[in-house]
């Protein structure tokens, strides 16, 4: 709050302060009260409290009331995001009128601070709960990932058993040929026509290997 203006006592100084404090705590909007002799640099009002805000980095929450005493003017401005609506500032601005139509300049402050944070409440009560939904989305959003997860882990280790079991089948059979072919070898040394029976019931054996049984693993 600022008073270039020197209106304002030091008990009602003290007062607006107070109640600017609550607002900014409770509902986290901040509002700057300045009471001017005229509007300068710019006269504009408008132009006046905007350039105010911008000086002092408000934000989406925060608004100023600039009050040129001399002048009899006044101007609120709020950010675009301001959690009160239009319609409610204006008839919290109408009470803000009638405080100064009668020069109760800290009345005017204090119309401002507790209208705001009357309607705010339950809009930022609103805001709350559309957080708290958007939060439970997340954690169920968060709990399907961790299912999803899951499935895939098990299908990767399913692949990985189908591919040893088939690398077990394989080494299997090499390892039946490399028999068969030692086998043969040695028959034919030894008994040609003995070795081509055998040649030839050892080539069903291996086919037989082949074949999926009905029983096994799809």
């Amino acid at each position: 709050m600022a008073d270039s203006a020197d209106v304002l006592s030091e008990a009602e100084t003290q007062e607006v302060q107070q109640t600017l404090t609550g607002l900014a705590q409770q509902h986290g909007i901040h509002l700057l009260v300045a009471y001017v002799s005229t509007f300068e640099s710019p006269s504009d009002r408008t132009a006046w409290t905007k350039k105010t805000a911008t000086l002092n980095q408000l934000g989406d929450n925060d608004g100023v009331l600039g009050i040129a005493v001399d002048q009899r003017l006044y101007d609120l401005n709020v950010a675009d995001d301001f959690p009160v609506s239009a319609s409610d500032l204006t008839k919290i601005e109408q009470q803000v009128t009638s405080k100064l139509a009668g020069d109760d300049w800290a009345g005017a402050a204090l119309a401002l601070a507790d209208g705001v944070s009357a309607e705010a409440e339950p809009n930022i009560a609103a805001q709350t709960k559309v957080v708290e939904k958007l939060k439970s989305g997340l954690e169920g959003m968060k709990e399907k990932l961790v299912q999803l997860k899951s499935k895939r882990d098990e299908l990767v280790a399913r692949q990985k058993s189908a591919a040893a079991q088939s690398q077990v089948h394989d080494a299997l059979k090499a390892k039946n040929s490399l028999l068969l072919i030692s086998r043969c070898a040695s028959l034919v040394a030894r008994d040609p026509l003995l070795a081509l029976t055998e040649s030839f019931q050892s080539a069903r054996r291996v086919s037989d290997l082949d074949t999926p049984s009905a029983s096994g693993i799809d």
